[in-house]
């Protein structure tokens, strides 16, 4: 089969499949499981949760994503606080049960 043939086939293919309840369907669903991941993925990185919602920008989803995965969390962020303050609390502790043995 010629390759222009295949092409208009699958052309055809498509604007028939574009058109199906089914297939809008389908996309309508993923396109919202897609929205709901990136809202709870920022939300549990710690950024505002409808910072996701610039994932749906063409080109600028590719900056995001990669600011998403490279910076660091601001949850991460507050964890190793925590670990520090923790840790001094620690420290004091010992030193009084030193003091008090």
């Amino acid at each position: 089969m010629d390759q222009t043939k295949i092409l208009e086939s699958m052309k055809q293919t498509l604007k028939v499949a574009m058109h199906d309840p089914l297939w809008q369907g389908v996309a309508g669903v993923t396109a919202l499981i897609f929205v709901l991941a990136s809202l709870r993925l920022c939300s549990k990185a710690g950024y505002h949760s409808l910072f996701g919602l610039l994932l749906l920008v063409p080109v600028l989803n590719l900056f995001i994503f990669l600011f998403v995965a490279f910076m660091p969390w601001p949850i991460h962020r507050e964890l190793r606080e925590l670990r520090t303050v923790q840790n001094r609390a620690r420290n004091v502790d010992q030193t009084r049960l030193r003091r008090v043995a």
